[in-house]
């Protein structure tokens, strides 16, 4: 990370933990003529001119009057010449904002000098700032816990902190105040929340208006200048691989929907937003709480994304996907995003242009989901068949030196009249797949398969249809749409023709010997193989994420921080103090051993003592805790062996008077706490057995004397 130098303008390169405290500038970008760039001050450029702009000088001074050595700015930190480090400068943008001690936003078109409301000049011009609209300077004021506002000729405004300043920021930009403070985390809002809060915002190059979100939905990804619109896709795919928040597809709320839209007619939208201005009615969109029943999330597969979303469809009979996210609506209970959908000839969903998402109550519990597979591309027509005597027709295979041998499903072929009938009775939200497979007559090892839409593969004739049929929604999108194929001997050609007889919507399909070559022959049975490496990965990889959830509840049950990386490090640790642990009680049990052994030659020398006349030779028995303040008073036991506080006549049980306001009786020969006695309200000063041992009298210093049974410990 290089930083200016305040005192002499230069650039200092710092790395990780030696980064210095800095202040950082949030500015909307002039002519390139009117900043200064990174190699005006690496070739003395405005040094040698003697030209530092206002927004450069004015920064670096006020950085020194608040105590700070280093300023960083975007126009003359990052050597933008160098594709590498300007993507990992995006990369890490937001973070260096977060980090920064202070961040200055300096708004080139504002004049006024005071944040009063009242002031109208202050309510129209502060508000209006292309600092508020440009899109770099969405996350220069998110990230920062605090900036500082100053004008154009750098007189303070006021701080995002202030109650005044922050309400305007908030009816300028629409964004919450809790995540303007900072007291609410970025990832408590959507995803359509936190696009909708872009929605308005623009940038110079259209891919960076992707690139500029990277630090607010915690996303890093490579910079491809020149890609376009496919950057704000790119930003999309990543999100769906790494979040369960649906709201990413609750764009288009509220737009106007053509009445001339016709199901003969209909044009993929795609299924992402192409930039954060379609989600400019979403800003009260909240991600929900898996209430909808749900097997599966967001995949990209094959061209598509596929899930299980609950199908419904609207008044006026056209067909939605109910997302797990929504709104509350005081009285009208909960609200969930729907997202138009049309089912295609080919088996897959398209989300129809020139539809808007609708809201929709919130399915009961229990609804049913279906998968489906909602096409990525844009702007691909599709051809719907309906009618009640639709069918496809098969031309004689011969001709191409095949025959036919079987069709899928079944129950839909007239053999007699080499007819597949097109059902009528499916559901809307059902699409029917017709495959066909045709061997060659010489008998070769691959057979000829045929997706009645006008697609061509192989397969092995050990292959059963019925399972290409059962998996064929997995397979690659970019399998299909080849009408060419060839086995190890011929090629094969495929087209469907149209004809409309009477009403009546006829599929004519021609297989055909050709001697042009396909760029690509499918094989269908590897497809199926490669479904089945992609199913073990997908299971593999949410046994994987299963196991980070785990790691991730182990670290807040028990305040750690482990990684996948840090648990070997830590198990090592583990295995070593297991090791250090297990010496530390071995050596225990060889002490508790020789401290017994102890014990025992010196009971033996107190004996030889007493049959001598000597004094016995004192030692420690046992420790007995428990109490929390002073034991007062000792005693001896009745053979005179043992010091301790009172025991009672048979000499099994002692009792002890303690500063805490308690009696405790033990076990003599275990050492073990026995009962407590409490009721006392001051120490208890001194104790007493009855002759008989059945009483205990305890002296307190609340001027009390108390009986209590030995035997049950009930106060007399």
């Amino acid at each position: 990370m290089r930083l200016i130098n305040v005192q002499t303008y230069k650039l200092e390169e710092f790395f990780n933990e030696r980064v210095p405290p800095y202040a950082i500038l949030s500015h909307t970008w002039g002519n390139d003529q009117d900043e200064i760039l990174f190699h005006d001050i690496t070739e003395g450029n405005a040094e040698s001119a003697n030209h530092w702009p206002i927004k450069f000088k004015g920064c670096c001074k006020q950085a020194a009057k608040d105590g700070l050595n280093y300023v960083w700015i975007d126009t003359c930190c990052i050597d933008k010449t160098n594709s590498v480090e300007l993507g990992e400068a995006i990369n890490s943008m937001f973070r260096w904002y977060k980090e920064a001690t202070v961040c200055y936003a300096y708004l080139t078109d504002v004049t006024v000098k005071s944040i009063e409301i009242s002031n109208p000049h202050m309510g129209s011009e502060f508000p209006t700032s292309r600092w508020f609209q440009r899109g770099w300077t969405l996350q220069e004021l998110l990230a920062p816990r605090n900036i500082l506002f100053y004008n154009s000729t750098w007189t303070f405004l006021g701080s995002k902190k202030d109650i005044k300043m922050l309400r305007l920021i908030e009816k300028a930009t629409g964004i919450r105040r809790s995540f303007l403070r900072g007291t609410q985390e970025l990832i408590d809002a959507s995803i359509a929340q936190r696009m909708s809060w872009a929605s308005r915002r623009i940038t110079k190059r259209k891919e960076d208006i992707a690139y500029c979100l990277l630090g607010i939905f915690d996303i890093t990804m490579p910079m491809i200048y020149g890609e376009g619109d496919r950057a704000f896709i790119r930003l999309q795919e990543e999100l769906i691989k790494k979040t369960r928040d649906d709201s990413i597809f609750a764009w288009g709320l509220g737009l106007p929907e053509p009445v001339s839209v016709g199901s003969k007619h209909i044009i993929s939208a795609g299924v992402f937003a192409t930039s954060p201005a379609d989600f400019v009615n979403s800003r009260h969109i909240l991600s929900g709480k898996r209430e909808i029943k749900s097997t599966a999330t967001f995949v990209i597969d094959g061209g598509c994304v596929r899930s299980n979303l609950p199908l419904c469809p609207n008044s006026r009979g056209h067909l939605f996907g109910l997302l797990n996210c929504g709104l509350e609506i005081n009285g009208s209970g909960k609200m969930v995003v729907g997202i138009p959908l049309s089912h295609s000839l080919f088996g897959e969903y398209i989300r129809p242009r020139g539809r808007c998402s609708q809201l929709f109550p919130a399915p009961k519990a229990g609804t049913s989901a279906s998968q489906i597979y909602i096409k990525t591309e844009r702007q691909q027509r599709t051809a719907t068949v309906s009618g009640n005597s639709n069918c496809f027709e098969i031309e004689d295979p011969s001709e191409a030196g095949l025959k036919l041998i079987e069709v899928e499903p079944q129950e839909c072929w007239l053999e007699e009249e080499s007819l597949i009938t097109i059902s009528s009775n499916l559901s809307r939200n059902t699409v029917q797949q017709y495959w066909i497979r045709f061997r060659p007559e010489n008998k070769g090892p691959t057979d000829f398969l045929t997706k009645a839409q006008c697609h061509i593969m192989t397969c092995s004739q050990t292959t059963l249809l019925k399972d290409l049929v059962r998996y064929s929604s997995n397979i690659r999108q970019s399998a299909f749409g080849k009408n060419i194929a060839r086995d190890t001997l011929q090629s094969i050609h495929v087209t469907v023709e149209q004809d409309n007889t009477d009403g009546q919507m006829i599929f004519i399909v021609k297989l055909a010997k050709t001697t042009t070559l396909p760029s690509v022959t499918v094989d269908a049975t590897y497809e199926l193989k490669l479904q089945a490496a992609k199913s073990e990965r997908d299971k593999a990889a949410k046994a994987e994420n299963e196991l980070y959830l785990k790691i991730g509840k182990f670290n807040r049950q028990r305040g750690t921080a482990y990684t996948l990386v840090s648990v070997d490090k830590r198990l090592a640790e583990i295995r070593e103090e297991m090791g250090q642990l297990e010496k530390i009680q071995k050596c225990r049990v060889e002490l508790s051993k020789q401290g017994l052994s102890i014990e025992r030659k010196f009971d033996d020398l107190n004996k030889i003592a007493l049959a001598n006349g000597y004094n016995p030779v004192l030692t420690t028995r046992s420790t007995l805790t428990g109490h929390s303040f002073i034991v007062w008073n000792v005693a001896f036991s009745p053979d005179g062996k043992i010091l301790a506080v009172a025991f009672s006549p048979d000499g099994k049980i002692l009792a002890s008077a303690s500063g805490d306001k308690t009696v405790r009786f033990w076990g003599v020969a275990t050492g073990a706490a026995r009962r407590t006695l409490t009721g006392h309200s001051a120490s208890v000063l001194s104790v007493a057995f009855s002759p008989d041992g059945k009483i205990l009298a305890s002296a307190s210093g609340d001027n009390t004397v108390r009986l209590w049974e030995v035997a049950t410990g009930a106060a007399q």
